[in-house]
């Protein structure tokens, strides 16, 4: 797979620096931003080792297939959504969902995410702003030492806004996103540095592959691997 660091055209390399060690908080998603996600770790756990293997299920696996559901971002929610409040509605199947994402949690977690973590972000603030619930993201926000988490955030923009409302301290962010969704966080940052709300931000699009880099972004991290990134800010740092 592609790894690699692309920047925006134009962009000053030693300035993004300078702006990246600036940042007083990192806001990220979740799931293909920082890990593979976790709901599918679980839907594949419950399908192919789980009991509740049944006929509801084997319909929902084939539904998922046939509408594609992997590909859109509304179509892949609607189809999570069934599959948490059908086959994870109580607290014992909860419980048995997050011990397997804490078990498998260093598997699950993109190469060199937790140093990029630990080496600009260690004594700022970070968080996770997710529609994942609770139970999926606790696992991997406790082995990343993430501070805050606003989970199940179905309306990104609004909890984005409602984040900087509840940290005005911050005036220079660093955001990390792999979807149209978190467009929904570029856009509350891009109007909260023209109204003077913070002074600014640097964006992180995680892409796939190079088909999937996004122009809107300062930087995009191509192929689910942080140590580029990490390699090129050591780089102008030293």
């Amino acid at each position: 797979m592609e790894k690699r660091v692309i920047l925006k055209n134009g962009t000053s390399k030693t300035d993004l620096v300078e702006r990246i060690l600036q940042c007083d908080c990192c806001v990220s998603d979740f799931d293909y931003t920082d890990v593979v996600s976790p709901a599918y770790t679980i839907i594949l756990s419950r399908l192919l080792r789980g009991g509740v293997f049944n006929k509801e299920m084997i319909l929902w696996g084939i539904n998922c297939v046939l509408e594609n559901a992997w590909k859109y971002d509304y179509i892949k929610e609607k189809y999570w959504t069934h599959f948490n409040d059908t086959f994870l509605n109580d607290d014992i199947n909860k419980k048995r969902a997050e011990s397997i994402i804490e078990n498998r949690k260093r598997k699950l977690i993109f190469p060199g995410i937790k140093d990029f973590y630990s080496n600009f972000f260690r004594d700022k603030d970070t968080a996770y702003i997710t529609r994942c619930p609770e139970y999926l993201v606790k696992p991997i926000s406790d082995e990343l030492s993430i501070k805050q988490v606003y989970s199940s955030a179905m309306n990104k923009c609004t909890c984005m806004e409602n984040f900087l409302l509840a940290n005005k301290k911050h005036k220079r962010y660093f955001l990390k996103g792999d979807s149209e969704v978190d467009d929904q966080m570029l856009f509350v940052l891009n109007a909260s540095k023209q109204n003077g709300k913070i002074e600014d931000f640097v964006s992180c699009h995680i892409a796939k592959n190079s088909k999937s880099i996004d122009d809107k972004y300062d930087i995009n991290l191509v192929g689910y691997d942080y140590r580029p990134l990490n390699d090129f800010l050591k780089k102008y740092i030293d």
